[in-house]
């Protein structure tokens, strides 16, 4: 059995930054990755103000940085990413 866990799905603390909010993303995947978990998942999301991840495969690669075991998944909304964009940017 594999277990995946999605880092993406997090809301903002009153008070917090986004930027505080990524970090703690990116700590996540570590401690995942630490743990054992297989992979680590992270979604696309626009237009909310509490949760935002524009570019997923950015956050991806931040990720790969600090793991060093686990699998790394993007969830890509494709109604608002232009096809050629998306495959560009999985390359």
């Amino acid at each position: 059995m594999r277990f995946g866990f999605g880092v993406s799905n997090f809301e903002l603390v009153d008070g917090q930054s986004l930027p505080a909010a990524h970090q703690d993303m990116l700590e996540q995947a570590s401690l995942a990755d630490a743990l054992g978990f297989d992979s680590v998942w992270i979604a696309e999301q626009h237009f909310a103000p509490e949760r935002q991840c524009p570019s997923p495969f950015l956050i991806g690669t931040a990720i790969a940085m600090r793991t060093e075991q686990t699998k790394i998944g993007v969830y890509s909304t494709m109604t608002f990413t232009h096809p050629i964009r998306l495959a560009e940017d999985a390359a």
